[in-house]
């Protein structure tokens, strides 16, 4: 009795839905592949894809230019020279602050 499966042509969304769905279930990919009815090849095929067009997106510039604001530019010259503060806005909410008193 032969076992094959019927081909079925999914979208770009349906595999990203797919693979969302792999992650949350706790399965691993052969298992989840299989009670799902998906072909393990076709699985890793498009999870690696994503993965990297997810990397590739997220790139960041190499370089980011650094100023001062007004400020921290008035306070350079009310401190003495071996006092100090970087204030960087990683964006996102997130802020790193260095400083030497």
């Amino acid at each position: 009795m032969s076992t094959s499966r019927q081909y079925i042509r999914r979208s770009r969304a349906q595999w990203e839905e797919l693979v969302e769905l792999q992650l949350s279930s706790g399965l691993s990919a052969p298992k989840f592949c299989e009670e799902a009815g998906v072909s393990y090849q076709s699985f890793m095929s498009w999870r690696k894809k994503l993965a990297t067009q997810e990397v590739n997106s997220n790139d960041s510039p190499k370089f980011i230019e650094l100023t001062t604001s007004d400020n921290i530019a008035e306070s350079e010259h009310s401190t003495s020279s071996s006092q100090w503060q970087v204030e960087l806005d990683l964006g996102h909410g997130i802020q790193l602050r260095i400083a030497q008193h």
